[in-house]
């Protein structure tokens, strides 16, 4: 879908040295055409970064658009020319483009070479290189396409002094004007934890807490971080979706918090009791994983109200 891209670099919270020089090298890209190679996990904020880059370029006024290789219909030779028709002009964010069809990849190539008045930002996590089947000569190819610039982005774990700083960021942003500070052990909390799902865990975390906290300051005692991975400890098997692991273990922290309540659990996590039965049923946890009371297929309203 095409959108346009607000964000900006200016708004991107960074004190660590690591991430900032990722900042300044794709900034610096910004202001010339070149394609770019994003490389970072997931919930590293590459699609963030594009949207910077977009906003920041010649390229401003013309579409911003996002497209993700998630099924066998997004991987064909008629999929990528619909995407470059809707970003001519602009910039086209292309995930993960070693999952794209050996057809569709060459596609991708021989539209390149025609000079498509089109900037490419692609962006990949670092495991997809490891787990996608003969994907070698592709994926070599892609570097090719879209190597002018490579900006490789942190995991937040190697960002300690960053985590306070976004935490607070995206807890004002899920409830304005209620979260100013946190105490000290819950600060010690945040920065010990692994955090694989990286921003996007963080931002569900700091919306979750913002909610729960009982005044203007979050203590150790708001954060959903109970029962989940510290630093040191080994880290989720990559071959399986990192987001819906993320996703499925940020719910399931909740359920367990509160014992396993469902409306409690319902309004921390900020959806409908029938959208928490939806998400339970489609990360399948199980009722021995929290210690609830409701078996999962007789919950009400099964399925009848999608998510917000």
């Amino acid at each position: 879908m095409s959108q346009a891209a607000h964000m900006r670099f200016d708004q991107l919270q960074a004190t660590n040295p690591v991430y900032r020089e990722a900042c300044n090298r794709a900034r610096a890209a910004a202001a010339v055409h070149c394609h770019i190679l994003l490389r970072g996990q997931v919930g590293t904020g590459r699609r963030t970064l594009a949207q910077a880059v977009h906003a920041e370029s010649p390229r401003r006024e013309g579409p911003f658009v996002a497209a993700f290789v998630t099924s066998e219909e997004r991987s064909t030779p008629r999929w990528v020319d619909d995407q470059l028709a809707r970003a001519r002009g602009g910039t086209l964010y292309l995930s993960d483009p070693v999952e794209l069809s050996e057809e569709a990849y060459w596609r991708l190539v021989h539209r390149f070479t025609d000079d498509v008045d089109v900037r490419l930002i692609a962006s990949t996590r670092r495991e997809a290189l490891e787990f996608s089947h003969d994907s070698s000569i592709l994926w070599q190819g892609v570097q090719d396409l879209a190597s002018e610039v490579v900006v490789d982005l942190p995991p937040l774990r190697a960002r300690p002094e960053d985590i306070v700083p976004l935490f607070l960021q995206f807890a004002a942003e899920a409830a304005p004007g209620r979260v100013e500070a946190c105490t000290e052990a819950a600060e010690r909390a945040l920065v010990e934890y692994a955090w694989p799902g990286n921003l996007l865990e963080l931002r569900l975390v700091a919306s979750q807490a913002a909610r729960a906290a009982g005044g203007a300051v979050v203590a150790a005692g708001d954060l959903p971080l109970d029962g989940v991975p510290r630093l040191g400890e080994p880290p989720m098997p990559l071959h399986v979706d990192r987001e819906t692991q993320v996703l499925r273990r940020h719910a399931l922290g909740v359920l367990r918090r509160f014992g396993g309540d469902m409306e409690r659990s319902a309004h921390a996590l900020g959806v409908t009791l029938s959208c928490l039965y939806e998400k339970m049923k489609r990360y399948r946890i199980a009722r021995g994983e929290y210690g609830g009371t409701t078996p999962i297929d007789r919950a009400p309203h099964w399925g009848r109200e999608k998510e917000a």
